[in-house]
């Protein structure tokens, strides 16, 4: 079933995430969010490690054939460029 938490917010801008918000996502004291906003303007919190399984799961969707070896070799041959300019 889905959920949806309330928590205020402090004079100082401070957020006590809800105890099932933190358990969920297995947050322990210190470590970090990511808030990212949505094209309609809403907002997202997830674990960095999260945030990053999404990404790569867009990226997926959206260039399948595209191979971190490809993203390697532009890089590489990006770099040569710009070291034969100088």
């Amino acid at each position: 079933m889905l959920m949806t938490y309330s928590a205020p917010i402090s004079s100082n801008g401070r957020v006590v995430v809800p105890k099932p918000v933190r358990e969920k996502l297995r947050l322990e004291d210190g470590e970090e969010l990511v808030f990212t906003e949505t094209e309609d303007g809403r907002f997202t919190i997830s674990t960095p490690e999260l945030a990053l399984r999404r990404l790569q799961t867009l990226f997926k969707q959206h260039c399948p054939d595209y191979t971190l070896d490809d993203f390697l070799g532009e890089k590489r041959e990006e770099a040569r460029r710009e070291n034969n300019e100088d």
